[in-house]
């Protein structure tokens, strides 16, 4: 292999995603530890197994958006198992239950695929405001390296989908303020794209409130602009 010739910002971000996948299988078999991660594994299954997409009462008790990604997840993977068992249904319900623990690579494989879209959407807004590449670089190995990301994005938990929805909606608060000052004329489009967002966070976990907190910031900076704040109501 030419050294000289390798992409070091294509290498690192491509080790970074590596990383997202890297330990998935926590835990394994034990499933005691793994708590509200059943809820987005057995909530899933039993609908299917009930033949509908809405959760029983008190299986999802949060976490909607991430129960309907991973339900959506779960087909292929049932597909793929099928055909070990030879489409042979009740083999491989047997198996599952015999197995439970793999069906938690679903909402853990959901949640590495939300990592790898949060490390390319800060790479690309970085990109734009800071024009040193390892400087660049350092930061999104400062971030996507540090403990505590490092355990959200491994888990089959809800909480990656409700913070990236939350990153996604301030960053079109970002860029609503900036087209704003810059003369753009996407501001409308951004303001809505982030509220919209906020409010799928919200809806994500009833207790993201601090998601709408793009809400009370733009009400503020365009206080003096009356069409603005009606449309902020009516996108709200």
């Amino acid at each position: 292999m030419n050294f000289k010739k390798l992409d070091i910002e294509k290498t690192i971000l491509f080790i970074l995603c590596l990383s997202f996948f890297i330990g998935i299988w926590h835990a394994f078999p034990m499933l005691d530890i793994i708590h509200d991660e059943m809820y987005f594994v057995g909530g899933v299954l039993r609908a299917m197994e009930n033949h509908t997409i809405i959760s029983a009462v008190g299986d999802v008790p949060y976490g909607t958006l991430t129960y309907i990604l991973s339900y959506i997840l779960m087909v292929p993977f049932l597909l793929v198992l099928l055909l070990f068992f030879k489409f042979d249904v009740v083999k491989l319900k047997l198996f599952l239950v015999e197995s439970p623990h793999l069906g938690y690579f679903v909402p853990r494989f959901l949640n590495a695929l939300i990592a790898m879209l949060a490390l390319f959407m800060f790479n690309n807004f970085l990109k734009k405001q800071i024009e040193d590449k390892r400087a660049r670089l350092c930061l999104l190995i400062l971030l996507f390296t540090n403990m505590i990301t490092s355990i959200i994005f491994h888990t089959g938990k809800m909480w990656p989908l409700s913070m990236f929805l939350v990153l996604v909606s301030f960053f079109y608060l970002f860029k609503t303020i900036d087209d704003k000052v810059s003369g753009g004329f996407y501001v409308k489009k951004n303001m809505f794209l982030s509220i919209f967002f906020a409010f799928l966070s919200l809806s994500n976990f009833p207790l993201n409130f601090y998601a709408l907190i793009n809400i009370p910031i733009f009400v503020w900076f365009f206080r003096k602009d009356k069409k603005i704040i009606f449309d902020i109501a009516k996108y709200s």
